[in-house]
């Protein structure tokens, strides 16, 4: 048996492949002007996958980043207000020692007082300072 191929069957092949030919080309210079491998997700799914996932945890991280930046600044906030907050009581503190000494007249021990309700208050504004 002789197996003839025919002339109309050699130029429908010839025409399927440049249609093949011509569509690798025409994605091959998309890729290279775009310069991205996938453009699509049919391209290549597993990869479309493997990117959208990959982008979705970098704006996870982007986003923890942010969150750890904006609680390092309040913490050293916190921190600075503590150590105003530990000044004020220290002064409060040595205030009320001396009035306790029993060596101050009245005027002194107001005077005292007045220190000591001043730093107070002040302590009570640091309390409530927000950041």
């Amino acid at each position: 048996m002789i197996n003839r191929v025919s002339t109309t069957s050699k130029y429908n092949q010839l025409i399927a492949d440049m249609r093949t030919n011509m569509n690798n080309f025409n994605r091959l210079t998309s890729q290279l002007t775009s310069g991205s491998k996938i453009l699509s997700i049919t391209d290549d799914p597993i990869a479309s996958v493997n990117i959208i996932n990959t982008n979705r945890q970098l704006n996870n991280n982007e986003t923890f980043a942010t969150n750890v930046g904006m609680a390092s600044k309040e913490l050293s906030a916190l921190d600075d207000l503590m150590d105003l907050a530990t000044g004020y009581l220290s002064t409060a503190w040595n205030k009320a020692i001396q009035a306790n000494q029993q060596t101050y007249g009245h005027n002194s021990l107001e005077a005292l007082k007045t220190e000591i309700d001043e730093s107070i208050k002040t302590m009570v504004d640091l309390a409530n300072t927000e950041y």
